[in-house]
């Protein structure tokens, strides 16, 4: 997602590429010098604000965090940062809106907010009841070898990409979306983004057990039972009808759930775009494990699936590709899986 522009309100010596933050004035303590409730966070995708003991706050945008002090004066919010900035904020009917716009919402709003959205991703889980398969391939590239059998127990996992309109609705994002983009993949988000999506999505559905994909969890849904370079096999002439890919996006992405999925009825795994792993990059073990998780050390992430900008040889069930965990692209995004109790 593109960098927002909700954070722009005053400065006092130089200018502050954040944007607004929202405070429920319901929450705010009355006796003595009010302050925010300490240990609470608001959030409107990517930025967010941490109130702390004391009336000291967080500020927090694309991972970059400035401390700071608030000061609540009848209907206005005033928070001075450590490096000579304040940022001002108006009571709204919705909450707290910033000078230049934009609104935050606390984990209450947005528990509310995100209800329906939060109940459509339980849904539209696809339960698989594991057991063991080939991974990885022969005919690939060398990271793909050796083959392996892993032996995994079951998981749920989402049918689709995590969507903007999902994104917005868990991370206190943009109510309204034109049409065309709510139901897009959500992409620019890092490794880290992706952690914080699931962080948020499980404290809203009080502790769920979401969570990214391993690796071996993603390349087990994906391939759906078929040992071939594809779900549907082989034949490379054949994506253009369940991937968006060079060939046909138009180096786009695509509104996910618009071409054929696979047999366990998932859409998108080969291109629209590169989905994170939990795992580290690194080596595949060369014999049969249970429920792999990757290398305990290594500084990459695992992404997998391939793009709407990849060839066809790069979308196949046994690609694998890692990047660094706070890089951020706009052909990267990410399903999540929930496990099963054992």
């Amino acid at each position: 997602m593109g960098k927002s522009t909700a954070m722009r309100v005053l400065e006092i010596r130089s200018r502050w590429l954040a944007g607004a933050l929202f405070v429920s004035f319901s929450a705010l303590r009355c006796g003595g010098a009010p302050e925010l409730p300490a240990g609470e966070i608001y959030r409107s995708g990517d930025q967010s604000i941490r109130s702390l003991p004391g009336g000291a706050v967080e500020l927090t945008e694309k991972g970059e965090t400035i401390r700071g002090r608030c000061l609540i004066d009848g209907e206005t919010i005033r928070i001075s940062t450590d490096r000579s900035r304040v940022f001002l904020f108006d009571r709204a009917p919705e909450g707290l809106k910033a000078r230049g716009g934009g609104v935050f919402y606390d984990s209450a709003a947005r528990r509310k907010r995100s209800a329906a959205v939060r109940r459509h991703i339980l849904a539209d889980l696809v339960w698989l009841p594991g057991g063991k398969f080939v991974m990885g391939s022969n005919d690939g590239e060398p990271d793909e070898r050796p083959v392996h059998t892993p032996v995994l127990h079951s998981f749920s996992i989402s049918r689709h990409e995590v969507t903007v309109e999902e994104w917005n609705a868990v991370m206190g994002g943009a109510v309204d979306l034109p049409p065309n983009e709510k139901d897009l993949p959500v992409t620019n988000v890092s490794w880290n983004d992706a952690r914080d999506f699931v962080e948020e999505l499980n404290g809203l559905e009080n502790g769920s057990l979401f969570r990214l994909p391993t690796e071996s969890q993603w390349e087990f849904a994906a391939r759906a039972g078929s040992g071939g370079r594809y779900f549907f096999g082989d034949a490379e002439s054949e994506l253009k009808r369940s991937g968006w890919y060079a060939a046909n996006s138009n180096h786009r992405p695509h509104a996910v759930g618009g071409l054929q999925p696979n047999k366990l009825g998932l859409y998108d795994v080969h291109g629209n775009v590169w989905e994170w792993c939990d795992d580290r990059f690194g080596s595949y073990p060369d014999f049969r494990v249970k429920e792999p998780a990757g290398p305990k050390e290594g500084s990459l992430r695992v992404r997998r699936g391939g793009g709407y900008a990849n060839d066809a040889k790069d979308c196949r069930s046994s690609k694998r590709d890692g990047a660094r965990p706070e890089s951020r692209s706009p052909d990267v995004g990410f399903r999540l899986v929930k496990a099963d109790s054992h």
